[in-house]
C-alpha cells in the first residue's frame, strides 16, 4: 500500500528535520507545520530532481519545502543537480535509511 502524503512528510520530517528544502532549492528557514493545506507558507512536497527531469517519487528524492515561494519559485528546474548526484547529496546512512523506507512502504 503506497505511503499517504502525511506519512511521507513525517518520515521527510524525521530524516531532514524542520528546515526548508535542505538538499537544494528552498530558503533553508524552519517551517511551521501547523499551517492548513492551503496556506502559501504550508508544507508541501518537493521532488529534488523533477519529475520532469526524470525525478522519482521514491523517498530519497522527496523533501519538504514552503510552497510559496520556494517550491513554487523552483518549479521543475534541475537546481544544478542531476539524479546521480542528487542522490549523493544525502549522506550514505540518510540514503540506506530513505531506501529502507520505501522498502518497507511496499
Amino acid at each position: 500500500m503506497p505511503l499517504t502524503n502525511g506519512e511521507r512528510i513525517t518520515i521527510l520530517r524525521d530524516r531532514d528535520g524542520d528546515l526548508c528544502g535542505p538538499h537544494g532549492g528552498g530558503c533553508g528557514l524552519r517551517m511551521n507545520f501547523d499551517l492548513p493545506r492551503g496556506h502559501y507558507r504550508a508544507v508541501t512536497i518537493d521532488h529534488i530532481v523533477p519529475k520532469a527531469a526524470g525525478g522519482s517519487n521514491r523517498l530519497i528524492n522527496l523533501q519538504l519545502m514552503h510552497y510559496w515561494p520556494c517550491n513554487a519559485r523552483k518549479g521543475a528546474t534541475y537546481q544544478g543537480v542531476d539524479y546521480g548526484q542528487g542522490r549523493q547529496a544525502l549522506s550514505s546512512s540518510e540514503t540506506e535509511l530513505a531506501e529502507r523506507q520505501d522498502q518497507e512502504a511496499v
